[in-house]
């Protein structure tokens, strides 16, 4: 060959790039650590000023007081606030459960009981002891999600089927009120 002159192929990528994406997955992680820092101050000062909240849950086994109470026979009086926890029936008849809590404090910690409750189709859904009328024609297993039913202490009548309760009647006060679990 004449005349040609060997020549480095050219580069592509040099230092300079290197270090600019060095520089930029280094300014990315600051902003991801800088964001998650500030959710965990804000989600403390949420917490309160007696610093962050304990809940402690207890299982209708344990559980004593006024709120809960069972007879023998497995029939029994629960008395709480939906919390806003459920989902469809996963047991023959079941059509769907929910949550109840009730709130009590132990040497100022608060204490929320929480017992898993079914419900059948043949549940009878009252508020105010009156039948639960609705217009958009729901049945037992989405009564709960109703808006008829938020900021109401229930009172609910149930059996116990092996282990689990299920609702024979639900009750739900005829005037709204705080709701003591979202305080």
């Amino acid at each position: 060959m004449t005349g040609a002159i060997d020549q480095p192929a050219p580069r592509r990528f040099g230092p300079s790039f290197t270090w600019g994406v060095a520089a930029g997955v280094l300014a990315v992680a600051v902003v991801i650590v800088s964001v998650v820092a500030v959710q965990i101050v804000a989600a403390r000062r949420r917490g309160g000023s007696s610093g962050p909240r304990v809940q402690v849950v207890v299982s209708p086994e344990v559980a004593r007081g006024d709120w809960f109470s069972v007879a023998p026979n497995g029939r029994g009086t629960l008395r709480g606030w939906a919390t806003g926890n459920g989902g469809g029936g996963g047991v023959e008849g079941i059509v769907g459960e929910f949550d109840v809590g009730a709130v009590g404090a132990v040497n100022g910690t608060k204490i929320v009981h929480t017992v898993r409750v079914y419900v059948t189709r043949d549940t009878k859904i009252l508020i105010g002891g009156h039948p639960y009328k609705n217009d958009r024609g729901i049945g037992p297993d989405e009564v709960m999600s109703d808006p008829a039913f938020l900021n109401r202490q229930l009172t609910i009548n149930f059996h116990r089927l092996r282990t689990i309760i299920v609702a024979d009647r639900i009750d739900a006060a005829r005037e709204t009120a705080l709701d003591p679990l979202h305080w």
